[in-house]
């Protein structure tokens, strides 16, 4: 299961998963570098960032705010 980092609200991040559910986890459970943004891959007991994923994610929605400037 994939999802994306939506904020941080205290001791929880408020994590958007793929199918459009909310879930929130402690913040302790994910790595310690993680930010707004990052796309986390919850796999049987361990949650990563996905970087590859989140890049490729970022690029695209840049280019959707591209065509909003233009």
């Amino acid at each position: 299961m994939k999802g994306v980092i939506d904020r941080f609200e205290e001791e929880y991040a408020v994590i958007v998963l793929d199918d459009g559910k909310i879930k929130n986890i402690k913040k302790d459970y994910l790595p310690l570098d993680a930010k707004e943004g990052d796309v986390v891959v919850f796999d049987k007991d361990k949650v990563y960032i996905d970087k590859e994923d989140t890049l490729l994610r970022k690029h695209k929605m840049d280019k959707y705010l591209d065509l909003w400037e233009d």
